[in-house]
C-alpha cells in the first residue's frame, strides 16, 4: 500500500510490495555506510605536522594516532572537529612542541576532545598574559587523561577572555615548570561574552600531580565584570556584578599540589566546589606576600574541604596561612549611594593604583563616604564545611583556619551532617589556630566540634569596626 504522487492510494502486489522493502533497506545501508565512511582514523607522522593540522578541522577525522616522537608545530593545532581524539603512545614517548612565540600550542574550537597518553610542551614559547599551551575557545567538554603539560612561562589550561572551562575533566595529569595557572577555569572579564555567566558545567580535577614553582594550581576568578562602560570626573568606569557563579559540584579530588608561590586552589565569587583527599605541601621559599594554601574571597558559597592534608615547611621566611577566605572589596564606588547588599551590582573605576581602592581605615562612616568599604558583610563566604583534614605543626603557620565575614562554618561536619573530625596539629593553649574577624560585622554561625585539638583560646574573635553590630550576637560562634 502506497499514495502516488497524487495522493491516491494503491495496493501493491505481493512481489511488488517486497521489491520495495528491499530498496528502502539498500537506501537505509547506503546512507550509514556512507555515513561510516566519513569517519576517519588517522595516523600521524612527526615529519608532517601540516597534515595533522588539517586533519583537525576537516569535519570528519575522530581519531588521531600519535607514534612515540617529538611533533614540533610551529602554529597552533586547531581543533574544530567535535569529538576528536588524540592518543599518543605514552606520555613520555609521545611529545606535542610549540617551536614558534604562539598564544597557544592547542586551541579548541570543536568540544568534547579527547586528549591521552602525551605530552604537550609549550617549550616557554608564550608571551602574552594569558597564553597557554591549552586554550578552550567557547568549547566544552574536553578530557585531559594521562597527559603531561610541560613548560609555560604563562598557563596549561586556560579559557578565552569572558568563558570558562566548562565540563573539563582531568585524571592522571602531571604540570610540570608551570609558571603562573596551571588550570584556570574561569576568567571574570565577561565583556566580550556580554551576558552574565550563573552556571558552568562541571569540572573534575582528579589524581594529578601539580609540580613545584606555578603561580595558582587551580583558579576560577568567577566575578562577572564589564568595563568601559562611561567616564567619570575623566576616569573610566567599570561595572561589577555580585551573582556568584554555580561551579556545579566540581571535584578537585586525589591531587598532589606541590609548593606554590601564592595559591594551591584560589576562588572569587565560585559556588558549589567540593575539595577532597588532595595534599597541599606549602609554598615555595620566593613565595609572594599574601599567599596562602586554598583562598577563596567575595562572595564564594558551599565550599567542601573533606580528608585533605596540609604541610607547611619551617625554612620559609616568611609565615602564612593554610586556608584564607576574604570577605572584602576594595573598589571604590562610583555612583552606588546605598549599602552594596541593596544590589546586584556596582560601577567602579577599573585603572589606576591607590585611586582603585577604598580605604578601610574609614569605618565610622563606612555606610555614606564612597571611598569606604561599606556593609562587606555581605560579601563574605557562606556555608564552608571542613571535616577530616589534617593541618600539620609548622612554625610557619600564621594561622590553620582564616575567615573574614563568614557565616554557617562548620568545623568537623560534613555537608550531609555526618561527623568527621579534622585534625589541628601542634602549638599549645595560646597558639591562634583559627581566626574568625571582619571589618563590618564580623563572622558568625559557626560550629567548631570537640577533639580536633582546638579550644576557645586557639580561636580569635576580634571586635567588628564597621557601624553595624557583630553578626555572632544573633548567631553564635560555638566551641565545644
Amino acid at each position: 500500500m502506497y499514495l502516488d504522487h497524487n495522493h491516491n492510494l494503491y495496493v501493491d502486489r505481493p512481489f511488488t510490495a517486497f521489491i520495495r522493502f528491499i530498496v528502502l533497506i539498500g537506501c537505509c545501508v547506503a546512507v550509514l555506510c556512507s555515513f561510516t565512511t566519513l569517519a576517519k582514523e588517522r595516523t600521524a607522522d612527526e615529519n608532517n605536522v601540516s597534515q595533522i593540522i588539517k586533519w583537525a578541522k576537516d569535519g570528519v577525522t575522530t581519531k588521531i594516532i600519535f607514534p612515540a616522537g617529538d611533533y614540533r608545530f610551529s602554529e597552533p593545532l586547531v581543533i574544530e572537529n567535535d569529538n576528536l581524539n588524540l592518543l599518543g603512545s605514552g606520555k613520555n614517548h609521545t611529545i606535542l612542541t610549540l617551536v614558534n612565540h604562539k598564544p597557544m600550542l592547542i586551541e579548541a574550537i570543536g568540544n568534547n576532545a579527547i586528549i591521552s597518553d602525551l605530552t604537550l610542551d609549550g617549550n616557554n614559547q608564550q608571551q602574552g598574559y594569558y597564553d597557554t599551551i591549552f586554550r578552550f575557545n567557547k568549547s566544552k567538554g574536553h578530557r585531559f587523561e594521562r597527559v603531561i603539560f610541560k613548560r609555560s612561562t604563562k598557563g596549561a589550561i586556560l579559557p578565552i577572555s569572558g568563558w570558562a572551562l566548562d565540563g573539563l575533566f582531568v585524571s592522571h595529569c602531571e604540570f610540570v615548570d608551570i609558571n603562573k595557572y596551571a588550570i584556570h577555569i574561569f576568567n571574570r572579564n565577561t565583556e566580550k561574552r556580554g551576558e552574565l555567566i550563573t552556571s558552568i558545567d562541571q569540572i573534575i580535577v582528579e589524581n594529578s600531580v601539580f609540580r613545584k614553582g606555578y603561580f595558582i594550581g587551580v583558579t576560577m576568578d568567577s566575578g562577572n565584570d564589564r568595563r568601559n562602560e562611561s567616564v567619570v570626573n575623566g576616569k573610566k568606569v567599570g561595572r561589577r556584578y555580585t551573582e556568584s557563579v554555580d561551579m556545579n559540584s566540581s571535584i578537585i579530588r586525589d591531587n598532589i599540589f606541590e609548593k606554590t608561590k601564592k595559591f594551591h586552589i584560589a576562588g572569587v565569587q565560585a559556588t558549589g566546589i567540593i575539595m577532597e583527599r588532595n595534599v597541599f605541601e606549602g609554598m615555595t621559599d620566593d613565595a609572594e606576600p599574601g599567599a596562602n594554601a586554598i583562598h577563596f574571597e567575595q562572595f564564594s558559597r558551599d565550599l567542601e574541604f573533606y580528608d585533605n592534608t596540609f604541610y607547611m615547611a619551617d625554612t620559609v621566611p616568611k609565615r602564612f596561612p593554610y586556608i584564607s577566605i576574604a570577605g572584602t572589596e576594595g573598589h571604590v564606588r562610583v555612583s552606588q549611594k546605598r549599602s552594596s547588599d541593596t544590589y546586584k551590582e556596582w560601577t567602579y573605576f577599573y585603572e589606576g593604583g591607590p585611586e582603585r581602592r577604598a580605604n578601610v581605615k574609614c569605618a565610622a562612616h563606612g555606610h555614606t563616604d564612597i571611598s569606604c568599604k561599606r556593609d562587606v558583610h555581605v560579601y563574605g563566604v557562606r556555608n564552608v564545611y571542613l571535616a577530616g583534614n589534617t593541618f600539620n605543626a609548622s612554625s610557619k603557620i600564621s594561622s590553620y583556619l582564616l575567615i573574614k565575614e563568614g557565616e554557617n562554618i562548620q568545623i568537623g561536619t560534613r555537608k550531609d551532617g555526618r561527623v568527621s573530625l579534622n585534625s589541628f596539629l601542634g602549638g599549645d593553649n595560646k597558639t591562634r589556630k583559627i581566626n574568625l574577624i571582619g571589618h563590618d560585622e564580623g563572622t558568625c554561625d559557626v560550629l567548631i566540634l570537640p577533639n580536633q585539638q582546638i579550644s576557645k583560646s586557639n580561636v580569635s574573635i576580634p571586635r567588628v569596626d564597621f557601624d553595624k553590630p557583630a553578626c555572632s550576637m544573633n548567631k553564635p560562634i560555638v566551641i565545644q
